[in-house]
């Protein structure tokens, strides 16, 4: 096997007090990375995959106009 899915919640890498269009949290980021290089540095693949199940802080990403980006 030389495939790996990373899978990672969006709300911890953008957290809801910044929004979708903010600023990353960079500790978080920083680990998601590390791991991504790791598998790659290694000859494998990385998959990134988030996973929220269509949801933003708690809100349905699937309903119109329920996701307000920008916070």
């Amino acid at each position: 096997m030389n495939t790996f899915r990373v899978a990672f919640l969006v709300e911890r890498i953008s957290p809801p007090s910044s929004g979708l269009l903010g600023s990353f949290d960079s500790t978080y980021l920083q680990a998601l990375k590390d791991t991504v290089n790791y598998i790659t540095n290694k000859g494998a693949y990385a998959i990134i995959d988030p996973h929220n199940y269509l949801r933003y802080n708690n809100v349905c990403t699937a309903d119109d106009g329920a996701l307000t980006l920008g916070g």
